[in-house]
């Protein structure tokens, strides 16, 4: 039996090593406005976040963006616009009372769309009163979507941000999700 267990664990190392040399490293942007789709959705777990912001848990599925408690804090995506156009933009958050007036601003080179909370979103977590062990995955919440306004975004690859400018209270919001619909014809 040990030959056997050597000779299983050197074909999963070689596996390893050959499948990492073919994989290509490049950071590809997440394509946005194709003309085929009206909507295309930005989740939270693909974003890449600041140093400050945490995610609810270390798995990406279903979660979320939290301790939003600087102004410096950022998310933000590479993206790559495959039409040029102008997008409403739904922003799917929870803030507590002392929140509102926190400020958005989202950005792409010299595009941006401000967007000011003015309603509490803050539901509870739902998920973990209902284990029986502690969970390493994100609990769940019921997030608000709220429409941003419309911004114009050019045909290319660029890095679309996401930052608080004011925060009132403690912190800004937990971000869910945006969401771009195009506005007009499709290319």
């Amino acid at each position: 039996m040990p030959q056997v267990a050597a000779l299983l664990l050197g074909s999963v190392i070689r596996f390893k090593t050959d499948l990492v040399a073919e994989m290509d490293q490049t950071l590809r942007p997440f394509t946005l406005g194709h003309k085929d789709f009206e909507m295309t959705q930005l989740p939270a777990r693909d974003a890449q976040l600041s140093e400050g912001l945490k995610r609810s848990s270390i798995h990406p599925n279903c979660s979320f963006v939290t301790q939003w408690n600087s102004v410096n804090e950022v998310v933000s995506w590479p993206i790559d616009v495959l039409d040029s156009g102008e997008f409403e933009v739904q922003l799917y958050y929870t803030c507590p009372g002392e929140s509102i007036g926190t400020e958005m601003t989202l950005s792409s080179g010299n595009r941006e769309l401000k967007f000011v909370v003015s309603e509490s979103h803050d539901p509870p977590l739902l998920g973990p009163e209902n284990d029986r062990f502690e969970r390493s995955e994100s609990p769940v919440k019921d997030f608000k979507g709220v429409s941003m306004g419309v911004i114009r975004l050019e045909k290319g690859v660029q890095t679309l941000s996401l930052k608080a400018t004011e925060i009132p209270g403690e912190s800004a919001i937990d971000f869910r999700l945006l969401m771009f619909r195009r506005i007009g014809e499709r290319p």
